[in-house]
């Protein structure tokens, strides 16, 4: 699998307390890696991704979401990865945190980081487009 220039996104390394999203297209990409590195927490925080399509661009925009992790990330120092990915299945040396096999429409997606309270959570994430 190739990882194209257009989805290489992502947010740095910081501490954070609230829901925090970041937006990227998606044109040609079969799929995406999504990598969360958690460093540091305060007490038992948890985090939960969620990706979501933007639907509409009316009055306002209204995202639909797709796919949200089935469980949190609960780990002070760990990582977790996603695969979303348009006809494959998890095999080989590949360990996914959680594979998901659907469509990946093109247009535009929000990731959105959701922490289980207002403690706080040292993380980054990196999105990346799968050919």
């Amino acid at each position: 699998m190739a990882y194209p220039s257009g989805v290489n996104t992502g947010l740095s390394s910081a501490a954070r307390t609230t829901a925090t999203s970041v937006v990227f297209p998606v044109q040609a990409e079969r799929g995406l890696a999504i990598l969360v590195d958690v460093t540091a927490r305060a007490n038992a925080t948890t985090v939960t991704p969620s990706l979501a399509l933007l639907a509409s661009r009316a009055a306002s925009e209204t995202y639909m979401t797709i796919w949200s992790a089935t469980a949190a990330i609960d780990t002070a120092d760990g990582s977790a990865t996603y695969m979303l990915y348009t006809g494959g299945a998890q095999g080989g040396s590949m360990l996914w945190t959680e594979f998901i096999n659907g469509p990946l429409p093109v247009g535009e997606y929000k990731l959105t980081m959701t922490p289980s309270d207002g403690s706080s959570l040292t993380y980054s994430v990196d999105v990346r487009g799968v050919m």
